[in-house]
């Protein structure tokens, strides 16, 4: 385990064969995204050098969107359902997947659509 404090050597770490890495500014700008957003998100992660987002959420309300397949549903342009967690199972989504409480999600947003992902959920 390596404590970096430059994000930058973060793969160069990885790549000398070191375990696990932690770089304090990212781990505390992680830590901030989440406590700023609202919802059920369970982890969110920015992507280097792209302001794009994954962000993790656990389905915890009924609402309109459960059981209906995605393809069916209206999800936010430049974001995109990447995996479904239900249990101890992992899917890959298709337009047949649906969603049902307890399920956890991993969603892949463009910068800009993390807010039209945060409302889709509510």
């Amino acid at each position: 385990m390596a404590l970096v404090s430059q994000p930058e050597l973060l793969e160069l770490a990885s790549n000398l064969g070191i375990d696990a890495c932690i770089a304090p500014r990212l781990a505390a700008a992680s830590a901030i995204l989440k406590f700023v957003r609202r919802g059920e998100i369970i982890s969110l992660a920015t992507i280097e050098g792209s302001n794009s987002e994954v962000l993790e959420l656990e389905i915890k309300h009924q609402s309109g969107i459960l059981n209906t397949p995605l393809s069916e549903l209206h999800f936010p342009r430049g974001a995109i359902i990447g995996a479904i967690v239900r249990g101890e199972d992992y899917e890959i989504p298709t337009g047949d997947s649906s969603l049902q409480v307890g399920d956890r999600v991993v969603i892949f947003a463009l910068p800009g659509s993390l807010n039209k992902v945060e409302r889709f959920f509510e």
